[in-house]
């Protein structure tokens, strides 16, 4: 999507999700930004949307992340 990203991630429960996202959108926005070349001065909006998701769902879930529009 042009605006926004979807991951699907099991984290262990010692971990807390908000320092995942934080790392997630540093590593990412540094990356990015490296990239001079290809990309404008890149950065993340504030804030996220996070859901849980049951085991017998996560296939599904996948299948949606996987097929939509790049």
């Amino acid at each position: 999507m042009e605006d926004h990203v979807h991951l699907l991630v099991k984290l262990k429960p010692k971990f807390a999700l908000s320092d995942i996202v934080r790392d997630i959108k540093a590593n990412s926005s540094k990356w990015l930004n490296e990239e001079k070349a290809k990309f404008h001065k890149f950065a993340w909006q504030d804030g996220f949307g996070a859901f849980t998701v049951s085991q017998s769902q996560i296939e599904r879930i996948a299948g949606y992340i996987r097929n939509q529009k790049n």
